[in-house]
């Protein structure tokens, strides 16, 4: 039975649905530290030779106590674990340990899989064309998994999605998602707070904050995608300037899909790939 046993913040443990104890990497204090909530890589406490070596993800809020007009730990915590559950919750092989543990009212564990790799806030400076566009068609893929999961991100940026050495890209928070079709109302707010808002969050589409009664759309994540890329590559080529710009227009109906997106970098991937390789026979040539 899966179950965290609370110790101090660097001997806590949990025991999984199979028996195995883990504990936080020894060498990792924080793994990766959002808004309101941080992440600690927890690996088996006793090395076993004859099993592959697995790690999870431990993630805890950073405020455990109610404040006005934000959203209370725990229940951001469930839209977490329906985020994680649909996304992840089933792969090639297998079943993944996705657990929300309750510890106090507003203090909880949650218990997702641990993807390697580095946040897209923090990759440097990426200036050959090629690998532009392969990053953009990573951080796409990732997008396009969690729509066919019928969830918008709405929280999409730089520190919430995961880059790896395969190139596969991973989004690894979802406090904030909604199901695509879902009305959705930000009460009791002013034009003078969505004015805040949006100057507060300018990865989130412009039509979240809205004074009327809204529905949760896949174009909201393409305006955050578009801002995402446009602040990660600092000197992108120009047909991702340009993509990116106009994913960020403020209509959302003139902003292009996802599958637009794909055929356009991929169309871009083949000419560069295809330019290079000319290049370098003619160097050889020479």
């Amino acid at each position: 039975m899966t179950k965290y046993i609370i110790g101090s913040e660097d001997d806590s443990e949990y025991e999984s649905d199979e028996g195995t104890y883990y504990h936080a990497e020894p060498h990792e204090r924080v793994t990766w530290e959002g808004t309101f909530s941080s992440v600690r890589q927890f690996v088996p406490k006793f090395f076993n030779p004859s099993k592959a070596i697995k790690s999870f993800a431990v993630i805890r809020p950073k405020n455990t106590s109610t404040q006005a007009g934000k959203i209370p730990p725990l229940s951001e915590a469930l839209t977490k674990e329906h985020f994680f559950k649909a996304l992840y919750g089933e792969t090639k092989h297998g079943k993944n340990n996705i657990h929300l543990i309750t510890i106090a009212e507003n203090d909880y564990r949650l218990i997702t899989p641990f993807f390697k790799g580095i946040t897209y806030s923090c990759l440097e400076c990426i200036s050959v064309a090629s690998e532009q566009i392969q990053l953009f068609l990573s951080a796409i893929a990732a997008v396009q998994h969690c729509h066919s999961k019928q969830i918008i991100i709405l929280d999409l940026k730089g520190e919430n999605i995961i880059y790896t050495l395969t190139g596969e890209s991973f989004l690894i928070d979802g406090g904030l998602s909604l199901y695509i079709g879902d009305p959705f109302f930000l009460r009791d707010l002013t034009i003078a707070d969505i004015i805040n808002c949006r100057k507060k969050s300018p990865h989130v589409a412009p039509e979240y904050f809205s004074l009327s009664e809204r529905i949760a759309a896949t174009a909201m994540d393409i305006y955050s995608l578009g801002h995402m890329m446009k602040k990660v590559l600092k000197n992108p080529i120009p047909l991702i300037d340009d993509l990116t710009s106009r994913c960020m227009t403020f209509n959302p109906e003139t902003r292009p899909t996802l599958d637009e997106l794909k055929t356009t970098l991929e169309d871009m991937l083949e000419m560069t790939v295809t330019s290079s390789t000319r290049e370098d026979l003619s160097i050889c040539s020479c």
